[in-house]
Order: structure tokens, then sequence, then C-alpha cells
């Protein structure tokens, strides 16, 4: 039997952790790999994961991501101007 709608074919329902979305099959298999969101379909209320659950993946994802485009020998630390200021002026007294 055939679908007359073929949105209704290429489309699921996933589970974020907080809502529903529906979204490409394509697109929710990739998010769905990397843990940001659950496919739906066939599923109850137990089996779905929680948003802390959904929050860590995403974290995961974010650290990875800003690790990835730092410079080489950054460790993502945020360094504090006045202290650095200060290392330089102590350098620039003592040399």
């Amino acid at each position: 039997m055939s679908v007359a709608n073929p949105h209704i074919t290429t489309t699921t329902r996933v589970w974020d952790g907080l809502s529903y979305q529906m979204m490409g099959v394509k697109e929710a298999k990739r998010l769905e790999k990397q843990g940001v969101v659950q496919m739906c379909e066939n599923l109850t209320a137990a089996q779905l994961k929680t948003a802390a659950q959904f929050d860590e993946a995403r974290s995961a994802i974010a650290d990875k991501a800003m690790k990835s485009s730092m410079p080489p020998g950054m460790d993502g630390k945020k360094v504090d101007k006045r202290s650095k200021a200060y290392r330089d002026k102590q350098m620039k007294a003592e040399g």
C-alpha cells in the first residue's frame, strides 16, 4: 500500500528530554547516535531518557567542539587577564 503523503515516510518523532519534535529520519538517526535525541516510535514513557542524560551528551559534544577549535597547546581554561598582566610586569621588573 503506497503512502499518499511522502513526508510521512521521511519524518519521525523524536524526544529531546523536554519536548517532542518532528524531524527527518536521516537527521534523527545521526543525532540519536550522538545521544542528543531519542527516536520514540514504539516506545513507552518508561523507556524515554531523562533530560539529564541528554544534557550529558550535549555537554560532551560542546566540550569536544571547543577543544577542536582551540589552537594546539591551549587547554580551554579561562585566563584571568589581571594575573597575566601582573606576571608580565613582574617579569619585566626582574629582567
